[in-house]
């Protein structure tokens, strides 16, 4: 991380650049730095497939709840797990 601060200029026009930069401790990776495209990108992929995965549950009769919906945004951000989600489902 100290490499990081010291060398901030360089990594910014790294990720400017669609670079993802990884940091941590230890040589061991525990952040990512990336653009606001590549990040704006990432969220608008994870919506489509929320948004797919729903419409497929409508078109078997079995459209979601927002809380299901709700659910399946917050997992396919890995905000939670899948034991989280099949609990608040399940609920």
């Amino acid at each position: 991380m100290r490499e990081l601060r010291q060398g901030l200029a360089v990594v910014v026009d790294q990720v400017v650049h669609g670079e993802a930069v990884f940091a941590g401790a230890h040589r061991k990776p525990e952040v990512v730095l990336m653009s606001l495209n590549q990040y704006e990108q990432l969220t608008a992929a994870r919506e489509r497939v929320v948004q797919s995965a729903a419409s497929s549950m409508d078109m078997e009769g079995m459209p979601p709840s927002e809380v299901e919906i709700g659910a399946a945004r917050e997992l396919a951000a890995g905000r939670i797990d899948f034991a989280e989600y099949r609990r608040i489902v399940s609920a």
